[in-house]
């Protein structure tokens, strides 16, 4: 409880950090997005044209990482919650994961196997669209912990209290120095190809339908995530 809370805090604080960045950002962004726009069409040199094109598009990246932090920050008009099946949401989640999958055997070789075991459970209080963006990040990240294939197990329980949505990969597994940091903004173990922003809005979405997430891992053998 006392580690929930905690990070709880972690988020909250850079969640208000970030939605003031994200916010001065977007003011600056959109002066110079005017400004290229306005200019370009009137602009003959074909050499001052392009550098002018570069520019625009760089303003267009940094409104794709303004975005990023926007997510995170959870800057949205915030839905209703409605009764869902996790079944559903689940399913529509695989969906989304097959084609991912299927690149990855055809480009790469990487043979992956998935398989969903998925029981009848109550339904839940919740945003869909949150919810399936949660499980994709949990589900793209177990694609890459298994660079050279393996299993991927989808399955949904209940008990008296909890719906339960458990993911498990057999891949390289999270070494102990970082388990700590797995849920913490920014934090990522794939360089540059990835944002650290995953996992912790994974995070704070469970955490905003009152729920809980937790996992095991050991190196060599994979990961387990409940949720």
């Amino acid at each position: 409880a006392h580690e929930r809370m905690v990070q709880s805090e972690k988020l909250r604080a850079m969640g208000e950090m970030a939605s003031g960045i994200a916010h001065d950002f977007n003011n600056m962004l959109a002066v110079i997005l005017g400004r290229t726009q306005l200019v370009i069409d009137d602009v003959k040199d074909d050499k001052v044209k392009k550098g002018i094109q570069i520019i625009e598009q760089a303003a267009l990246d940094a409104a794709k990482t303004v975005k990023r932090l926007q997510d995170f920050a959870r800057i949205r008009v915030e839905h209703p919650f409605e009764p869902l099946d996790v079944n559903e949401v689940a399913e529509g989640v695989l969906k989304m994961v097959e084609s991912r999958r299927v690149e990855l055997e055809q480009t790469r070789g990487i043979a992956i196997k998935v398989e969903q075991e998925l029981v009848k459970v109550g339904r839940v209080s919740g945003d869909a669209a949150e919810l399936r963006e949660a499980l994709l990040n949990i589900l793209f990240n177990a694609l890459d912990a298994m660079p050279t294939g393996g299993k991927l197990t989808v399955k949904t329980s209940q008990d008296e209290e909890w719906v339960q949505i458990t993911i498990k990969d057999t891949g390289v597994g999270i070494p102990d120095k970082v388990k700590s940091k797995v849920f913490q903004p920014f934090f990522t173990t794939k360089a540059s190809k990835g944002s650290g922003l995953g996992l912790s809005v994974t995070y704070g979405i469970i955490s905003r339908h009152s729920g809980m997430i937790k996992f095991d891992s050991e190196v060599g053998k994979g990961t387990t995530f409940y949720i």
